[in-house]
C-alpha cells in the first residue's frame, strides 16, 4: 500500500515540476507539444494516454498513427515522431506539410481529402513507398490548380520512390483549366516517375 501511495505522489510531483518549469519560462526539453488538438488526440489514442504531459521519449515509440478525420489543420509537433513509418491523415484540413520534412522513416502517407497544394517537403523523404494525394483542393486557388510534381521526381531520382511504389494524384490539380489536358510540364514529370518504376494513379472526379 505504501509503495502505491509513494508512486502516486512521485507521479504527481513530476507533473507539478514539469508545469512549474513551463510557467517559469524554462520548459522541460523532453515535453512534446502539438499545436492542433485533433492531432494531439490521435497521438494520445495511439499511446493509450488520454491525460498527462506527452514526452518526446514516448513519441519515439510511435511507428504508426491513424489521424484520419480529426479536423486537423496543423501538423506542428509531429516532427518529434522520427520513427513514424505509417501515417494516415485523410479527411482533414492540412495545407502545410513542412512538419513532415524530417520524418526519414515514413513509408506510407495518406493525405487524401485535405488542402495540400505544395508537396515540397516530400522531396527528401526517401523511405516513402506509398503517397496518396487525391482530392486536395485549396479554396484560395479557384483558378488553375496545377501542382508542381518536381519534389516527387527529386525523391525518385535520389533513391526514394521507385519500383513497387504507388503515388495517387488528383487529375484536376494537374490540368490546364482551359484545355482540360495535363499541363505539359506535369505530364513530363509523371513520365519521369513512371520511368523510375513508380505506379502513378490519376483520380478523376
Amino acid at each position: 500500500i505504501m509503495r502505491k501511495r509513494y508512486g502516486r505522489v512521485t507521479a504527481l510531483g513530476a507533473l507539478v515540476l514539469a508545469l512549474a518549469s513551463i510557467l517559469s519560462g524554462c520548459p522541460d526539453p523532453n515535453i512534446a507539444m502539438f499545436a492542433d488538438a485533433g492531432l494531439e488526440a490521435a497521438v494520445r489514442h495511439e499511446l493509450g494516454k488520454p491525460f498527462g504531459l506527452l514526452t518526446r521519449t514516448e513519441l519515439l515509440g510511435v511507428t504508426e498513427l491513424d489521424a484520419a478525420s480529426r479536423n486537423i489543420h496543423s501538423l506542428a509537433g509531429i516532427q518529434n515522431m522520427p520513427n513514424l513509418m505509417w501515417l494516415d491523415l485523410a479527411n482533414n484540413n492540412v495545407a502545410n506539410l513542412g512538419s513532415l520534412a524530417n520524418l526519414a522513416n515514413l513509408a506510407y502517407l495518406n493525405l487524401d481529402t485535405n488542402r495540400v497544394t505544395d508537396i515540397g517537403p516530400l522531396a527528401g523523404l526517401f523511405s516513402l513507398n506509398t503517397v496518396i494525394l487525391g482530392n486536395n483542393y485549396s479554396s484560395s486557388r479557384e483558378g488553375n490548380l496545377v501542382w508542381e510534381l518536381g519534389p516527387l521526381v527529386t525523391n525518385a531520382a535520389n533513391g526514394g520512390i521507385g519500383p513497387g511504389s504507388l503515388v495517387v494524384l488528383e487529375r484536376r490539380t494537374l490540368v490546364d483549366v482551359d484545355t482540360d489536358e495535363l499541363v505539359p510540364s506535369v505530364a513530363a514529370q509523371i513520365a519521369q516517375l513512371v520511368q523510375f518504376g513508380v505506379d502513378v494513379a490519376l483520380l478523376v472526379e
